[in-house]
């Protein structure tokens, strides 16, 4: 039999509701009309309104960033979330049970649920905006099973579907009609169908927009069935022929009504994603696997990516949650560095490491380490071959110098592939060997890769042209300069004099078919200019200009020892006939002691213009802002012609001594945008630890930091990020790997040199310590995941609400006692809870608050914890103001139908607030505060020598009960939907009390109580 649902009446969303009041709040309103009369200036203002901005939808957070003007002061949007609480519900009505609960939301927000009540049926239950009473109905009237396993879904035209089992357990469809009547009727009779039910809605915008797909379980063969709706009959089948499910299943359909499955194969013990779409299927890929996985489980795509994220009991006592982070941004690098390897300090281990290169030609990355003052300052370079489970914990090769002094590894980079074989090479420089008359005149060294291992001598070797020379002090791939197939190499001589000043020499060697060429460079520059070297830093830069050949960018400058010169970098195209005479680009400093040039970072094309960029590292520049030596990247952007002659993008460090940009380097795609993102070291003066912060290559900002920068700091005195690289993946796992270096301390603070790993990661995998009957997981349009977990005779909420900006944020619990519950989640990111305690029904629901935040010296006024939300249709704003750092205010913004006003609250005293539609209670050191499902605001606090709570009715009554004639300690108060839950602490005892509404009695009892 039917039973009657009364329409909905009209309301808006509450969404919608908060961000119009958030710019109702903060934006003045032009005048409405003109008066065309001198004297209209004259005319007193009796009420400031505020403009409403125009949207269809969206979430606070996409404001963030934003700023407002509120009496002339600028307040800036934050993408965190303010205040969290919880509202309670009753639905109301005499029940003695309920089964089995599900639950759903229209587009609007609007809670729909299903609830099995033994001996009465199957009811429907609903939750609308504001203070209202939640409501209910009985769908069907029946007995036994009748209703239970239900499943509930919301077409688009807002018109509610319910799927459940009838008395015999076979399934059965309810569907709302246009006029709020009950249509029912049992679809499969021949199959007894065990809990869960799946009821699927299809968004097709033809005729089927709005037809059913039901899956279910049979409780005898554990098979799962699909029933489906053409519009006219139901067709039924099974799905996944031949195989036996687990006792938990979850689905989707995704825009295009394909069908997504998540289910245990219990012959394998594997948790599978299975997938329907208009070519076939099914088409499955294995989540997880072990005995006991996914007794219960869940799994939901990610609004913002589309990627599934997956929740899923592993075992009895534990939470598993997998989260695909594909084209997310946050997140993607593991949080834990990795030390992969530590040596001598006295020995400059780990001058220089990397892992882009594949030496053994293997088709995975190694990894390159140098130890130029090892053995006496013979040098070392260590390599480890990378393989599918990564790296030894020993080298696989070392290659060593000749003789004490040689500095073997002084500059050791990749040389791209000199001889055009497919494996890379490698060049080391030895600017203190000795030719064959003992001169010191220094040696650079390429070793050719080959399958099987690096050769173990070198191929190739050039030497300087006298003593003093440190030919090799700087070596750098200069790409493929001529563009004939095989890459060349630069290598400087930081030590040529021109007559008695050193001035350093640079020479170009071209790559051949046997490698470099023997005949002798190709190209060759001087330095000149007081106190520089030429070629001190020096890369291969990309093609600038996009014209097929690639370019060089060459540094004059020195190193934090030397700071005399005036800094230059010189860029020089490649051509057909190799490197020109003049360069076709010069900057030049008129400052000197910046060290301008000291870290140069071929970019690759961040702007996606097709011509390649440069990062250019000055990390003794004084600040625009006037941080001595606070450091300052400048990027370059390529063209037809080349490099810019002004810079596209700088960047500051933000405190003296920073020492910003004292290495740069592109280390790959994180983000899957298909561009590199680059790491940036402050080295930081004195003892400090030094920080390596991360950028986004962006096509319109060029270099954009993301919501947290800093990837590491160093620990004191490490002086971390002296060699930055990336792009390597030494394990073969698919994910690229970050390297980052400190010669002074490891990460443990020991006196020794280190190379540290960040790993990129596509999925994030979090496992919990609980136990779990039942999970849920929702996801809001913002990628955040709400969890629900059950475990037997309690229901968790699980959220963690800052997670697109603090990825690594701790879950926040919100927990009811009972673990009869179901859970929905608002596009904006409420979670509504509908859950049965054993004598009452009722929703619960959160609130919702946008943060705004002021940036003001304390010397005058400094605004804090200032919150928005939604009271009636109208907001609030509460925030704590101190004056000249003495005097303090907790005051209160609020909205009413002629304008605003402002109340102050408190005076010197710790703010603890709350507030319904006509009380706002703030100032007192000792207290909580909640509010009840009907609005009343309870607040308990201390008052003299007793503790005592105040119920704020929403007309403006109030009344006062003394909970203890000793003064709290702390206390803290929970409300649930006609009582009081109070914790609190006295100088004598520890006491745990519910305070009933309606009969204004105490319930008392000890409390356990374990230190934190």
């Amino acid at each position: 039999m039917g039973a009657e649902w009364g329409r909905f009446p009209s309301v808006r969303c509450a969404l919608l509701l908060m961000l119009l009041m958030l710019f109702g709040a903060l934006s003045p309103l032009a005048g409405i009309s003109q008066v065309d009369d001198a004297s209209s200036t004259d005319l007193p203002q009796v009420a400031v309104r505020a403009d409403s901005v125009s949207f269809n939808s969206g979430h606070g957070e996409q404001l963030a960033g934003d700023e407002f003007v509120i009496n002339a002061t600028d307040w800036t949007v934050e993408a965190r979330r303010g205040l969290d609480d919880w509202i309670s519900r009753a639905v109301g009505g005499s029940l003695s049970s309920v089964g089995h609960l599900d639950l759903a939301r229209d587009d609007r927000g609007r809670a729909r649920g299903c609830a099995h009540i033994p001996g009465q049926g199957l009811m429907s239950v609903k939750l609308e905006f504001g203070s209202g009473a939640p409501s209910s109905s009985i769908v069907e009237e029946g007995s036994g099973t009748l209703g239970g396993a239900c499943s509930i879904a919301i077409d688009e035209r807002e018109s509610v579907h319910i799927a459940y089992v009838d008395e015999n357990q076979h399934v059965s469809i309810a569907r709302e009609t246009y006029d709020y009547q009950w249509h029912f009727r049992t679809i499969e009779d021949s199959i007894t169908v065990t809990d869960p039910v799946k009821l699927l809605l299809r968004t097709d915008p033809g005729p089927l927009n709005g037809a059913e797909i039901i899956l279910y379980r049979d409780a005898t063969a554990h098979t799962l069935h699909m029933s489906d709706f053409t519009t006219t009959y139901w067709q039924h089948s099974q799905l996944l022929p031949g195989q036996t499910i687990g006792a938990d299943f979850d689905a989707y359909l995704d825009s295009d009504d394909n069908i997504h499955l998540l289910y245990v194969d219990t012959a394998t013990n594997e948790l599978r994603t299975a997938l329907w779409n208009s070519s076939g299927g099914p088409y499955e890929t294995v989540v997880d696997s072990g005995a006991g996985i996914g007794s219960a489980l869940s799994f939901q795509p990610d609004a913002t990516t589309g990627t599934e994220q997956f929740a899923f009991s592993s075992g009895i006592s534990s939470l598993r949650i997998v989260r695909d982070l594909t084209g997310q941004e946050d997140g993607r690098l593991d949080p834990t560095a990795t030390e992969l390897t530590t040596g001598n300090r006295d020995n400059e281990y780990a001058k220089q490491a990397f892992s882009n290169v594949d030496l053994n030609c293997d088709g995975i990355s190694d990894m390159v380490v140098s130890e130029p003052a090892a053995n006496g300052a013979a040098g070392e370079v260590h390599i480890w071959y990378g393989s599918t489970v990564g790296i030894s914990s020993s080298p696989s090769v070392t290659l060593g110098g000749t003789a004490g002094g040689d500095r073997f590894g002084h500059s050791t980079v990749p040389a791209g592939d000199v001889n055009s074989d497919g494996c890379d090479d490698l060049a080391v420089g030895a600017p203190g060997q000795i030719n064959a008359n003992s001169d010191a005149v220094g040696v650079v060294h390429v070793f050719h890769g080959k399958a099987g291992g690096l050769e173990s001598s070198a191929s190739w070797t050039a030497e300087g042209s006298a003593t003093g020379d440190k030919f090799g002090g700087t070596v750098a791939s200069a790409g493929d300069v001529n563009n004939d197939g095989y890459d060349d190499l630069l290598v400087a001589a930081t030590g040529w004099t021109s007559g008695t000043t050193r001035a350093g020499k640079i020479y170009l060697y071209d790559g051949g078919a046997n490698g470099l060429s023997t005949a002798g460079h190709s190209w060759t520059r001087d330095g000149s200019g007081a106190n520089l070297v030429l070629g001190f830093t020096m890369a291969g830069v990309g093609d600038a200009n996009n014209d097929g050949f690639d370019d060089v960018a060459i540094a004059s400058t020195r190193d934090f020892s030397d700071l005399s010169g005036y800094s230059r970098v010189q860029v020089y195209h490649g051509s057909a006939s190799g490197l020109p005479f003049s360069f076709a680009r010069e900057w030049a400093m008129d400052r000197q002691s910046t060290l301008f040039g000291r870290a140069l970072a071929p970019l690759g094309d961040i702007n996606g213009d097709g011509y390649d960029d440069l990062a250019i590292g000055e990390p003794l520049n004084d600040t625009s802002t006037g941080a001595s030596s606070g450091g300052k990247v400048w990027v370059f952007t390529g063209s037809a012609n080349g490099f810019a002659k002004n810079p596209a993008l700088e960047i500051e460090g933000e405190v003296a001594g920073q020492l910003f940009g004292s290495a740069i380097a592109a280390v790959g795609d994180i983000n899957d945008d298909g561009r590199s993102e680059v790491l940036i070291t402050s080295l930081e003066y004195g003892n400090a630890g030094g920080k390596v912060h991360l950028y986004y290559s962006d096509q319109a900002q060029l270099l954009r930091p993301g919501t947290n920068p800093l990837l590491i700091q160093g620990v004191t005195g490490q002086h971390l990020g002296r060699a930055l690289s990336g792009g390597g993946d030494i394990d073969d796992d698919g994910l690229l790997e970050l390297l980052i270096t400190s010669i002074d301390k490891d990460m443990s603070g020991n006196d020794a040199s280190t190379v540290i790993q960040f790993e990129k990661r596509n999925f994030e995998r979090l496992d919990e310590t609980r136990n779990v009957a039942t999970v849920d997981l929702d996801m809001d349009d913002q990628g955040r995941m709400h969890l629900l977990v059950t475990d037997g005779s309690t229901s968790t909420h699980l959220e963690r609400p800052n997670e697109a900006t603090e990825p690594d944020e701790p879950w926040r619990e919100h927990v009811l006692n009972t673990s009869q519950s179901a859970m929905v989640v608002t596009r904006a990111g409420k979670a509504v809870i509908l859950a049965w305690d054993g004598s009452e029904l009722a929703f619960h629901e959160q609130s919702a608050h946008t943060v705004l935040s002021l940036s003001q010296m304390t010397t005058v006024n400094d605004i804090h914890d200032l919150d928005l939300a939604i009271i009636d249709e109208q907001s609030r704003i509460f925030y704590s103001e101190t004056h000249n750092a003495s005097t303090s205010f907790g005051r209160i913004r609020g909205e009413t139908d002629s304008g605003f006003y402002t109340t102050v609250l408190s005076d010197n005293s710790t703010s603890i607030m709350a507030f319904n539609a006509t009380s706002a209670i703030a100032g007192h050191d000792v207290g909580s505060s909640c509010v009840l499902w009907n609005g009343t605001t309870a607040f308990a606090r201390v008052a003299g020598n007793e503790s005592v709570v105040t119920y704020y009715e929403e007309g403006g009554n109030s009344s006062t009960y003394t909970l203890s004639t000793d003064a709290a300690l702390s206390i803290d108060i929970s409300c649930r939907s006609s009582s009081l839950l109070v914790a609190m602490q006295t100088s004598s005892s520890y006491e745990l009390m519910e305070y009933d509404d309606g009969a204004h009695t105490l319930n008392s009892g000890s409390a356990s109580v374990t230190s934190a």
